[in-house]
């Protein structure tokens, strides 16, 4: 056995999907993707908490599927300490979300961040400014500016340059393309950003209720046009809800028609998140089962990411709003995320509670994740900004 820095927590996560927790007499290991479970017990668990891999582990990995899994991840990693910064990193940072600004052009009824032309919040430049470099130190490689509608906010293409110079290797611009007039295309054209639209019917009066802004489908499938006539890149989301899942074959065959590949076309669900909490029904309900999440559960990096809200608040996930980790505005995004607050690992609870997040989070990592901060204390453990 090739012994490794030995691990000091009870607590313990294995990239890409693990997690464990010794309780002094057994191992119980949880595979978060699929949800399986092995307890070990005796050598092979004295041996994996002192940071050690039994060579015992191999004979016996041939006569449990899950154990083999597990046994292959030892293979590339050992065990880790898990505290709140462990399980936000996860196998390593992916996307994080920046919302400029709480003010939409639209107001629509399923809005997750209860958007809409009345709302005043926004970031301002120097916590923007601040938010990116902290991303770019923890090795974010993807940033998305969002909102509101972000092409609202005076520092949409401030941001975007930004971000460009700390080297993300994407920036994109997520909205709905109605505020996108020709100087700002270029602006934002001259930095290389990505664009992501929603979009939500080919009948265009279906599509306005849902947006309750008269003519907005149109405009926004004038924006998508001239973004792609402009070469950049550009991807559709198409919430599927109550008032527009018989026309999804439809919206899709428009979307297409403006020259996007399916793999740049995808379909997600109503969520009850803000406002799509009031209007989220059992027909919506049986729609997000229908469909699934962002990915199948199959496929399963385990990526750290996090949201900046128009307010300041992060969290783990711009739909994981009932698990705030700080503010921006009282520390720095870099002290949050590195914060090694405890964690209580409870796994029949957590297997309940991603289970029953369902409704708000498409992706089993978002829900596992919130799963194991449901149990987790709010407060810092006092890391300095």
């Amino acid at each position: 056995m090739t012994a490794v820095a030995a691990p000091t927590s009870r607590a313990f996560y294995l990239p890409p999907a693990w997690i464990a927790l010794d309780d002094g007499e057994r191992l119980d290991v949880l595979e978060c993707g699929a949800g399986d479970r092995v307890e070990l017990t005796g050598v092979l668990r004295a041996a994996l908490v002192a940071g050690e891999r039994p060579a015992a582990l191999a004979a016996m990995a041939r006569c449990d599927a899950t154990l083999a899994r597990f046994a292959a991840a030892l293979d590339a990693h050992p065990l880790r300490p898990l505290d709140r910064a462990a399980l936000m990193r996860g196998s390593g940072y992916g996307q994080l979300f920046v919302e400029l600004t709480a003010r939409c052009n639209e107001r629509c009824v399923h809005c997750y961040a209860d958007s809409s032309p009345e709302r005043e919040e926004a970031l301002d430049e120097v916590t923007v400014m601040q938010v990116l470099e902290d991303a770019r130190a923890l090795g974010f490689p993807r940033v998305q500016l969002t909102g509101g509608d972000p092409l609202i906010s005076p520092l949409c293409v401030p941001a975007a340059a930004r971000a460009r110079e700390l080297g993300f290797p994407q920036v994109e611009v997520y909205t709905n393309g109605l505020g996108l007039g020709e100087r700002l295309l270029e602006q934002l054209a001259e930095q290389q950003v990505a664009f992501a639209f929603s979009f939500y019917s080919a009948d265009p009066d279906v599509h306005d209720a849902i947006t309750r802004t008269p003519g907005s489908q149109r405009r926004t499938l004038s924006a998508i046009e001239r973004v792609l006539a402009a070469g950049l890149a550009a991807r559709v989301s198409i919430i599927a809800m109550d008032q527009n899942h018989e026309q999804l074959a439809a919206t899709r065959a428009v979307v297409r028609g403006l020259g996007l590949g399916d793999d740049a076309i995808h379909v997600d669900v109503q969520r009850s998140v803000g406002r799509g909490l009031m209007t989220i029904t059992p027909k919506a309900s049986g729609i997000a089962g229908a469909l699934g999440g962002h990915r199948p559960d199959t496929e399963w990096p385990f990526e750290g990411r996090a949201a900046v809200s128009y307010d300041g608040t992060v969290f783990p996930c711009i739909f994981s709003r009932a698990f705030p980790l700080g503010s921006v505005h009282e520390r720095r995004l870099l002290a949050i995320l590195s914060d090694p607050v405890p964690l209580d690992l409870d796994f029949t609870r957590i297997l309940r509670e991603q289970t029953l997040l369902k409704a708000q989070l498409s992706c089993w990592d978002c829900r596992v994740r919130a799963a194991v901060l449901a149990g987790a204390p709010i407060a810092s453990a006092g890391a300095q900004p």
